[in-house]
């Protein structure tokens, strides 16, 4: 298993705690070139993402204690994906999971 350090890949990360800032996710922030939004949650459950209003395709990966539990490449604009259950999500400029090759069991050190 690999470890990924998202910020050797990424010029700048921004966490998304309260409420809001987890709803509007990377609309205020497109196109998503360089950045990884870090979507942090209390408990591991699954949640559905929505690419509402976000006009360009992203990568996302779920994590469950810092491991990747799941992925989707290609996230399209205007649609939505369930992932398995995780306590924190992170999106992603399209293309990145293939160029890091991050894989299901990786470790992501955020």
């Amino acid at each position: 298993m690999t470890t990924h350090v998202i910020s050797t890949f990424t010029d700048t990360t921004k966490t998304h705690e309260t409420l809001l800032s987890q709803a509007l996710g990377v609309i205020p922030y497109q196109p998503v070139s360089d950045q990884a939004h870090i979507f942090s949650f209390d408990e591991a459950k699954q949640r559905t993402f929505t690419m509402i209003f976000v006009f360009t395709p992203i990568d996302i990966i779920y994590l469950k204690d810092n491991v990747i539990v799941d992925k989707h490449q290609g996230f399209s604009p205007f649609t939505s994906h369930r992932g398995r259950p995780h306590n924190t999500a992170i999106e992603l400029p399209p293309g990145t999971i293939r160029h890091q090759q991050m894989n299901l069991g990786d470790t992501v050190d955020l």
